[in-house]
């Protein structure tokens, strides 16, 4: 596959039985945290988000224990995101990635199985309204208003998209960890000009260098990333720790404290 071309049509099926079913809710199965998070902090609470009946933002916030269920709009794709939080530890909803999904692709039946890698889609699916938005907004007199129509994000061949992010046309270093591209630039680029899988890389970043020690205000790793893709970085002999920083802030935790950084600068926050 040498391109995905665009957005195609969104057509779902619902069976030849002439009454189709859809259910009213959906009940939403939260994935597996990643061991690293696990460990160094426990169960999640939850903030989901999603598009209710009305095609209206909805949000709610669950310690992800009993049943939570949704209603959401049936008559396109839309993403469900589940940001995962630990109020007592002070990591805030949107510090960590999302899992998600989008329905109605990762639904079986009343069912709504989220996952890390549909918290990627989920969330190129929201870049993707914000910049079709911000595009239609523009006040620059050449909005091509065609083109934007067909570039909607629930018209976008989702189940295609979700087969080419697993397959080896996109880099080994993206599918091992698609939090490393840049999303929103993806999706401004996508709305003005189509989708091109060649944009799918990873950003370039600075290497930001902390030091490491074992104990007093200096950071003792190691630190889980905001990734639930990543593995937790270990501290080198010598150096510290080597984070790559782009414009975005990001959070990384361990079990003596919570440090965040970004370019040039980094803050340890000791339990």
């Amino acid at each position: 596959m040498k391109k995905l071309n665009g957005f195609l049509f969104f057509a779902l099926v619902l069976g030849a039985c002439e009454d189709p079913v859809i259910p009213p809710e959906y009940t939403v199965k939260f994935p597996v945290l990643p061991t690293a998070w696990q460990e160094l902090l426990g169960p999640a609470h939850w903030r989901l988000s999603w598009l209710n009946p009305q095609g209206l933002p909805q949000f709610l916030e669950t310690n992800g224990t009993g049943t939570t269920s949704i209603a959401a709009v049936l008559e396109w794709a839309t993403p469900v995101l589940a940001f995962p939080y630990w109020p007592r530890r002070g990591i805030h909803p949107g510090e960590m990635r999302p899992s998600g999904g989008i329905l109605p692709f990762d639904a079986a039946g009343s069912a709504l199985q989220l996952s890390w890698q549909g918290g990627v889609e989920a969330w190129f699916y929201r870049k993707l309204s914000e910049a079709r938005t911000a595009a239609g907004n523009a006040d620059t007199g050449n909005v091509d208003e065609a083109a934007l129509n067909k570039r909607r994000p629930e018209y976008f061949d989702w189940p295609r998209f979700h087969s080419l992010m697993d397959s080896d046309v996109i880099s080994e270093a993206v599918r091992d960890d698609p939090w490393q591209v840049d999303w929103q630039d993806v999706a401004v680029r996508t709305v003005k000009s189509g989708f091109d899988r060649r944009r799918i890389k990873v950003q370039q970043g600075e290497e930001l260098l902390v030091p490491g020690d074992a104990g007093g205000p200096t950071p003792a790793g190691p630190f889980a990333g905001p990734s639930p893709f990543a593995q937790p970085l270990a501290p080198e002999p010598g150096t510290g720790f080597r984070f790559r920083v782009t414009a975005r802030p990001d959070t990384y935790v361990s079990a003596g404290g919570i440090l965040r950084v970004s370019r040039k600068t980094w803050v340890y926050y000791p339990l």
